[in-house]
């Protein structure tokens, strides 16, 4: 029973929908329509700073401030699974083309680059509140997303998020969501993302990083609601970081000094071919790095990738999940 007056995290509840308009919510009234999302960190929320212009003839003492333009950013810390994370990624990268593998699994190829990006509505709801508390955000698109790497635990992505609006409500936007459980063979695990160059394995691999962005660009019209006309995608970027240990490999240092690129992907499979998801850049170019020694323990260096589109395959970044959903 909601009896609490002061808000915890572990009190709140996100519920999710696709927008079939830009910064329409979709109806939940009669429920079924939003989905219930785990997560573990959510700041997208509405900032309204003031402003002030001096006001001469009044004396010293200042005038009122006044409301500046209002914004609506920020973050979701999402698991990395293969069920709920198709949703996450159709908003990174659009919806994806789907084949049915006739053995009750699915592919899911999301490509970025595209131009028709979804948007969202989310509502975040603080439930253990003796009074609950609300807060819908209307047409919510992902900006960035950025995964993890990691030697134990679960993999997690965040998400950079822009919206158009917040509405603070009482009642849920849908009283009967779809809710999906994260249980342990849902949730990858982070040692099961393994990095791959050239096809190969990389040797002394220390630590990675994986970065998407669409670069929205805020349409910032103006509106006698003081609202973003949308978000509009720019140049879609993929780079990243490879971190190894110094060594006697050559898998690494060699396409950097060479200035040739290769081919890089991440897997994620949890020991079950027929739940995975994957990253294929075909196309990736690596710095040459200085090894600096900066004490008596291994040396390690860090690379700092980028990756570009491939004439060949045609897109710069893919990620393919395979699961047992039918359609995202």
């Amino acid at each position: 029973m909601a009896n609490q007056t002061r808000a915890r995290g572990v009190g709140s509840v996100l519920l999710g929908a696709f927008e079939s308009t830009y910064g329409t919510a979709p109806d939940g009234s009669g429920g079924g329509v939003y989905t219930k999302y785990p997560f573990n960190q959510y700041t997208l929320g509405k900032a309204e700073g003031i402003t002030r212009d001096p006001l001469l003839g009044i004396g010293r003492d200042v005038g009122d401030s006044h409301a500046d333009a209002f914004t609506v950013a920020g973050n979701v810390r999402v698991p990395v699974d293969h069920v709920d994370f198709g949703d996450w990624l159709k908003l990174m990268m659009g919806a994806p083309d789907t084949t049915d593998n006739e053995d009750t699994t699915y592919d899911h190829v999301f490509t970025g680059g595209g131009t028709d990006l979804p948007s969202m509505a989310l509502q975040l709801g603080h439930e253990h509140l003796s009074t609950v508390k609300r807060f819908r955000h209307t047409g919510v698109r992902a900006d960035t997303l950025a995964l993890e790497s990691g030697r134990g635990g679960p993999a997690w992505a965040t998400l950079g998020l822009i919206a158009q609006d917040e509405t603070e409500e009482v009642a849920a936007i849908d009283g009967t969501p779809v809710a999906t459980n994260i249980l342990v063979p849902n949730h990858f695990q982070k040692r099961r993302g393994i990095m791959t160059l050239g096809g190969s394995s990389i040797g002394s691999l220390m630590g990675w990083s994986l970065n998407l962005a669409n670069n929205l660009e805020a349409v910032e019209t103006i509106r006698d609601d003081g609202a973003i006309e949308d978000a509009d995608p720019g140049e879609f970027v993929a780079t990243g970081s490879l971190t190894i240990r110094f060594s006697t490999a050559t898998d690494v240092p060699t396409p950097g000094r060479n200035k040739t690129p290769v081919a890089l992907a991440l897997t994620y499979d949890n020991a079950d071919s027929s739940r995975s998801l994957t990253f294929a850049l075909p196309r990736v170019f690596l710095p040459q790095v200085a090894r600096q020694v900066d004490g008596p323990d291994g040396i390690e260096v860090t690379y700092n990738f980028e990756a570009a589109k491939d004439s060949t395959a045609g897109y710069a970044a893919r990620a393919t999940l395979v699961n047992a959903v039918a359609s995202y």
